[in-house]
C-alpha cells in the first residue's frame, strides 16, 4: 500500500463501520437509521476496510448509504470526485446542483456515523 497519498496504513483487519442501505439496489438507509444513528456497526470485510458514507441527491430527494470501501473507492470517490466540492464538504450548509453525489471515506472505527464524517477522520 502506497503511503504517498497521506492515507494511514490500514489496520490488519477492517475498521468498524456503520452499514445500511444498498446502493446497487437503490435502497437507502432508513430515515430512522439516519436520525437515530442506529445503522448496524460491523467490521469491514476483506479489502473493503474503510468506512464510507455516500449521499445521492436527485431533485431534492436525498438517499444515504453507509458502507465499506476499498482504497480505490476512497481515492476515486472521495479524493478525486468529492473532496473539492464545497456542496459536499459543507453538506447541508451550502446549496449544490439539483442532482449530485457525495462520497466520504474515513479512517477510524465508527467515523461514518454522521452524514459527513469529522474532518480529522477523513481519508487523505
Amino acid at each position: 500500500l502506497s503511503t504517498t497519498t497521506g492515507a494511514p496504513s490500514p489496520p490488519a483487519v477492517g475498521f468498524i463501520a456503520y452499514q445500511c442501505g444498498d446502493m446497487a439496489q437503490g435502497n437507502s438507509c432508513s430515515l430512522f437509521e439516519i436520525m437515530t444513528n442506529t445503522a448496524t456497526q460491523k467490521q469491514c470485510p476483506g479489502n473493503a476496510i474503510y468506512p464510507m458514507t455516500s449521499i445521492q441527491v436527485d431533485g431534492g430527494q436525498e438517499k444515504i448509504f453507509k458502507w465499506c470501501g476499498t482504497f480505490d473507492d476512497c481515492t476515486k470517490k472521495w479524493l478525486k470526485s468529492t473532496s473539492d466540492k464545497a456542496y459536499c464538504t459543507h453538506y447541508g450548509a451550502t446549496f449544490g446542483p439539483a442532482t449530485f453525489q457525495c462520497h466520504f471515506c474515513c479512517v477510524k472505527d465508527g467515523c461514518n456515523s454522521f452524514k459527513v464524517p469529522d474532518t480529522a477522520t477523513l481519508f487523505h
